[in-house]
This record gives structure tokens, sequence and C-alpha cells, in this order.
């Protein structure tokens, strides 16, 4: 079975990332690696994952503060999966979202690139589902799209002669 590293870049996000590695420990997937890099923090970060770092449930890197592209770096250098999964440390996974990815792989191989919509909190217990659609396009140049039987295909740019498709 394929293993997926989480890396998990985190910047004085210790009333945070606690909720982040939970939220990858309770995964329906389970060949799984965490990797929290700590890029510089400040706050009590360290001691929060103490228990995380002693039994190893996580790999704890730190480094000097470089910003979260570095610190995301820096957990691909230490990664020994087959793929990388990014969890912002103040985000969260649902319990089967890693599943839902690896199983789309392994139905296409074609696939390069996975992700997947996303909730944010407006206000506390409250959540919001966001149209992904208006979100790509934000992200990417969008040149075509098609949604058929839940399955969304993107082109991202005329000179590309690749698509990306991925599980709704």
């Amino acid at each position: 079975m394929a293993i997926v590293s989480v890396i998990i870049p985190s910047y004085n996000c210790a009333r945070y990332v606690e909720e982040a590695i939970e939220s990858v420990l309770n995964q329906t997937y389970n060949y799984l690696e965490i990797i929290v890099v700590d890029d510089g923090s400040t706050d009590n970060t360290r001691e929060v994952l103490k228990e995380y770092i002693g039994n190893g449930q996580i790999k704890y890197v730190y480094q000097e503060n470089q910003g979260p592209g570095a610190a995301r770096n820096t957990g691909i250098k230490c990664a020994k999966g087959d793929y990388i999964a990014f969890l912002d440390s103040d985000d969260t996974l649902t319990e089967n979202s890693i599943e839902k990815r690896m199983n789309l792989i392994i139905r296409s191989p074609e696939v390069g690139l996975v992700f997947s919509d996303y909730y944010y909190e407006k206000y506390e217990f409250s959540t919001e589902k966001t149209d992904i659609k208006k979100k790509i396009n934000k992200s990417f140049t969008l040149i075509s799209y098609s949604l058929w039987r839940n399955i969304f295909t993107l082109s991202i740019s005329p000179e590309s002669k690749y698509q990306s498709s991925f599980q709704l």
C-alpha cells in the first residue's frame, strides 16, 4: 500500500496544530506519516507537540523562520512516502479525505494532482462550503472544465496538453 506523507508547516500555531494532527491520525487511510515542520515558532508549539514526538506519532523538524514555502520544502526532503499531502497547521481533514484521494489515484494513474474542495469557518461552529469552480478560476488560468458523474476535468493552460481530473 502506498504511504502518504502529510506535511504540516507550522508557525506560531500551537493553539491549532493538535487539531490538525488529530485529523490526520483519525484518517480511514492508515498508511501515513506525519511531518510537522516548525518554522521558527516563538510560541509553545514544541511543548504542545511533545507527546506526539515522544510516542513517535509525528516527525518533528525545527528550522529558523523562512516562511511556509520553505517549511513545505523541508517537509518534502524529510518525507519517506510515495505521495505528499500538505495540511496547514490551522486546518483539519475530514476523516476519509486521504482515502478518497488515494482511491482516485489508484483508479486513475494518469492523474498527476489531486486536491479537494474545502469548508471554512465563518464564525465558531458554522461552516460554509466553497464553490470550487470559483476558487479554481482565481487560482489557475482555467481554460475549460467539465463535470460528468461527479468527475471534474480541467485544463490549466492553452500550451499544455495535460488535463487533470478529480472526484468532487
